[in-house]
């Protein structure tokens, strides 16, 4: 039991190795001016297919860095090679396919669940079939849930977001059980994989809903303080403006324009 409680641990570590790489091209995306302004349009034809192919690569990154899982061992050091017959994966599927469907609703989401499972079934493993499945309702669901505040313009909180992570997995667990050629196969390997999985996942969602919500308030900010920064600068110039538009008012006001701009 503590070997095995040792080995799953050490899945999560590289789990979280997995969600790192797809959290730190999320931060990159949010500080693109490009991607926030789609965001901004997400109801749009043209931006949910701009946002497909941009979470489809996300998806497929997720599928080829994940682990190759073959009983109850970690393959670390075959994560690009096709996978044998017994073999599974451990990886940020879910996390990708949850965020687009909670950023872009359910369109989005089943279509980049489309793209990630047949990605994953041409990968191959036990019974890879399963993993269409349920990338295709991961994205519904996650879809269907963010399609409430896509109609507000607003996004699902982080608290959400975990939440949702944990569900999305718990979903795909469920198909890998019942769905499975080897029913007992399939709950050792759910055993093994899960918790690791269900962790990464939910945290991952959580942050990566963190960075969009910190990015946009951060631009709400800095909105703010420029209109506070234009009232300051009617209010001081607006004396010399009164007074006729001559030399010595418009230097005046020149002056304090100059300051305020440096």
């Amino acid at each position: 039991q503590t070997l095995g409680s040792e080995k799953m641990f050490n899945l999560f570590i590289l789990m979280l190795e997995r969600g790192g790489l797809i959290i730190i091209l999320a931060y990159i995306l949010m500080n693109i001016p490009y991607f926030k302004n789609l965001l901004e349009n997400r109801r749009k034809a043209s931006t949910m297919i701009q946002l497909i192919v941009v979470f489809g690569i996300f998806a497929i990154i997720s599928n080829f860095t994940g682990i190759e899982i073959r009983g109850n061992q970690i393959m670390i050091d075959q994560p690009f090679t096709d996978l044998a017959t017994h073999s599974s994966l451990a990886n940020t599927r879910v996390l990708t396919i949850g965020v687009s469907g909670l950023i872009g609703g359910p369109i989005i989401g089943v279509s980049v669940g489309i793209i990630s499972g047949v990605i994953r079934y041409l990968q191959g493993g036990m019974d890879a079939y399963i993993y269409v499945i349920s990338s295709i309702l991961i994205g519904v669901f996650s879809g269907l849930y963010g399609l409430k505040s896509i109609r507000k313009n607003t996004y699902p909180k982080v608290v959400e977001g975990l939440v949702i992570g944990v569900a999305m997995e718990v979903v795909q667990m469920v198909c890998i059980i019942l769905l499975s050629t080897n029913f007992q196969e399939a709950v050792e390997l759910a055993e093994f994989i899960s918790l690791p999985m269900i962790l990464t996942n939910s945290i991952g969602t959580g942050i990566f809903l963190s960075i969009i919500d910190s990015t946009l308030r951060q631009e709400e900010q800095t909105r703010a303080v420029q209109t506070h920064d234009v009232f300051q600068l009617a209010n001081e110039t607006m004396p010399y403006f009164r007074s006729g538009m001559n030399e010595e008012s418009c230097t005046q006001a020149a002056r304090i324009i100059q300051k305020l701009i440096k």
